[in-house]
Order: C-alpha cells, then structure tokens, then sequence
C-alpha cells in the first residue's frame, strides 16, 4: 500500500502505528516540484505533486545551514560553509558526504550526472573569472579527492546564471549571450564553442533576454530566454 500513498499521506501512514515508523520510504514519485525555504535558523522543504496537486511541508534540521545548489532524481546537492558538499534525500533522509573541496565555493553553476553509485555519478562545478579564465572541480562518487582544471578560455564566456547540463558524455554550459562553453571529463578538456548557440527570439524585439536556462529534453539540447517579469518566454 505504501508505494502508492505520496506526499503527506506517507508521513501520516509512519504516524499511525509506532512499528510502522521503521518502514522504509518508497524512492519519490516523478514528477515531484520542490521549493526550500532558507533562513538562518530553519530549513523548509515544501514538495508539490503537479498531477495530484498535492504538496507537503517538511522541516529538515540535517540541512540547517545549507544550500541547495541542484536536484535530480529526488536527491538534492548541497553545500554548507566554505568547502562541504554532500547530498542529500529530503525523503529518505540518505545522507553521502563527498570530500571537502580543494577551494573555497565559489562555482557559478553545479551538478551531477546520474544515479549515486560509485564511478558511475560525476559531480561537476564551473566558475569562470570576468569571461576570460576557467576553474572546473569535478569528482565521481567513491573517489578521495576532486579533480582541479583551471586556464584561459579559448574564447571569451560570460555563464548564466543556470545549472550546466551533462550532455552525450559532456557538460554543456551557457553563456549570457547564448554561446556554450563544453568540458569533456575523459581528457579534462574545456573549450568555448566557435560558433554561438543561436539566441532565442523573444516575440517582442524589445524585450530583452532577463534569463536564460539550458536543459536536456528527448536527447536534444534546449536554451530556454524569459524576458523582464517573465512576460515572454521563447525555446529553441
């Protein structure tokens, strides 16, 4: 019966009885929307089901002091301080710790590849210095330390302020003006891409581009542009 609770209704099924507090939660349903709140002295996780329009509101003290700096698959990757970067199932409660990074945080985007098992998840973070020099950490889980590439990029980038996305064996990240810049973890390569990924046009050509997201959808790259207030959005 449990697998087909959601939401609040599995919190208030481990309620019912004490011996059922020791079942185990069933791995989340997708789609799943999930929103944290941060304060200094509390974190919120609200969950929000779309089909069923069903949400529930979590207090998580594990996360206190943290912040979530991207999700996939019900799993949420998390810094707290200058160094700590674990993750963590606002659901299950699984904690994995990853080691501390070589720097302080200071990456313009994160994320991770795929199921956390070891050799097969990457984690990869990106910062770039004005738009001129690079700073990539990337770690697979089960490995000791992150593996540092820093240079001069070969063409000027600007990042969005968006996760990167891994890619047909790549991470793919946008840049403001809608060029990409592209790191193969096999041979630890950065390169910005010589001819820019073709901004979207908004249907309005003067309202400019406020943001831009970059995703993965049916094996194809899409660059997503919201303009002011988001009063027009355009996908290519």
């Amino acid at each position: 019966m449990l697998p087909h609770l959601y939401l609040g209704d599995v919190k208030r099924f481990h309620n019912v009885y004490r011996s059922w507090q020791s079942i185990p939660t069933p791995s989340v349903q997708s789609p799943v929307l999930m929103f944290m709140c941060i304060r200094h002295d509390d974190m919120r996780c609200k969950l929000f089901h779309p089909l069923y329009k069903d949400s529930y509101s979590m207090y998580i003290d594990e996360l206190s002091g943290a912040v979530p700096r991207f999700s996939k698959d019900g799993w949420l990757l998390m810094s707290r301080g200058e160094h700590s970067i674990f993750f963590f199932n606002p659901l299950t409660k699984a904690l994995i710790n990853l080691p501390d990074l070589a720097h302080i945080y200071d990456f313009d985007g994160m994320t991770f590849t795929s199921s956390l098992t070891p050799f097969d998840c990457m984690v990869f973070g990106i910062h770039v210095h004005f738009d001129k020099y690079f700073n990539i950490s990337m770690i697979r889980c089960g490995e000791e330390n992150w593996q540092v590439s820093c240079g001069a990029n070969n063409l000027p980038i600007f990042l969005s302020h968006c996760s990167p996305v891994f890619h047909k064996g790549e991470f793919y990240c946008l840049g403001q003006h809608g060029n990409l810049g592209v790191f193969n973890p096999n041979g630890a390569y950065w390169r910005v891409l010589d001819i820019p990924h073709k901004q979207p046009q908004l249907l309005h050509p003067k309202v400019p581009h406020e943001r831009n997201f970059l995703l993965e959808c049916d094996g194809e790259l899409l660059s997503v542009s919201i303009s002011f207030m988001g009063k027009l959005i355009s996908v290519s």
